[in-house]
């Protein structure tokens, strides 16, 4: 294929996959939209260039009218070169051109369900606070030194016990790389570490020395829990969008629910597959 070939390919795939997606709902073509190109005597409208820069934007792409146009022409001499091979009566085409046309106004629903719900602030700040009742604030602030082996993170456990300085072992012995500044970690959630790490940080108190080795995937560590704190919550001005996501995914399942609640669904295959 050449470069040329390769080009133009590569750009109608850009199309079909923008087309393929969830789709931005544009005015109905009946309307008198302006013929931009004509192929073949088929006719490319202002609506169609229209409706592929929507769908470039809310993806946070530059719409190159120019450039959509000229894809547009590549792809509808794709389709028509479809239709001279017959490939339109092929039954795996004719199946795709019927799961897409589902998608499309499966996604129509979807908007025109979501264009119906409406949030009150009462169940935002209700949302809010499960939320952040979910969220683990805690804490810590710890060191640590990293052995190779369990005999050596037992060693130095047992030279802190006879008074030798946590931060000094850490620069002599760690083989991590926080071990030049005394093993220090600085503040850090549990998420952040490791299961392991975060089980045994979690289970010591400030200023407790791990008395046993902590095996987890980088080697063996001898723990020192300097501090705990509870971090802030997120304001709710910083998160309003994402809460507001969540309520409107939550309504949009319910309405689901409710579909398939009044639907007659037949599991034909699961029936099958049970006799």
């Amino acid at each position: 294929m050449n470069n040329y070939a390769r080009s133009i390919s590569s750009s109608v795939f850009g199309i079909l996959l923008i087309t393929s997606g969830n789709p931005v709902i544009a005015e109905d073509k009946a309307d008198a939209s302006p013929v931009i190109a004509t192929v073949n005597g088929a006719e490319i409208t202002a609506a169609d260039r229209d409706l592929v820069s929507q769908q470039l934007i809310t993806r946070g792409q530059q719409a190159d009218e120019a450039r959509i146009t000229e894809e547009l022409i590549n792809l509808e001499l794709m389709q028509q070169e479809a239709v001279k091979r017959k490939l339109d009566q092929s039954a795996d085409v004719l199946a795709q051109l019927d799961m897409l046309r589902t998608r499309v106004l499966a996604n129509a629903a979807i908007t025109a369900i979501g264009d119906d719900i409406v949030l009150t602030d009462e169940e935002i700040n209700a949302e809010y606070e499960q939320q952040v009742a979910k969220l683990d604030l805690q804490e810590f602030k710890a060191s640590h030194i990293l052995l190779e082996d369990e005999a050596s993170a037992k060693a130095v456990i047992e030279e802190l016990g006879k008074g030798a300085d946590f931060a000094e072992l850490a620069k002599e012995k760690s083989t991590g790389p926080s071990g030049p500044n005394g093993g220090d970690l600085g503040w850090f959630n549990a998420k952040s570490m490791v299961p392991e790490f975060s089980a045994a940080v979690a289970a010591m108190q400030p200023g407790d020395v791990s008395s046993e080795p902590v095996k987890t995937q980088f080697g063996y560590h001898v723990i020192k829990l300097m501090e705990t704190r509870k971090s802030e919550a997120p304001q709710m001005d910083q998160v309003r969008g994402e809460i507001e996501r969540i309520l409107r995914q939550g309504k949009l399942a319910k309405k689901i629910d409710e579909l398939r609640a009044a639907a007659s669904i037949d599991m034909v295959e699961a029936k099958e597959a049970a006799e």
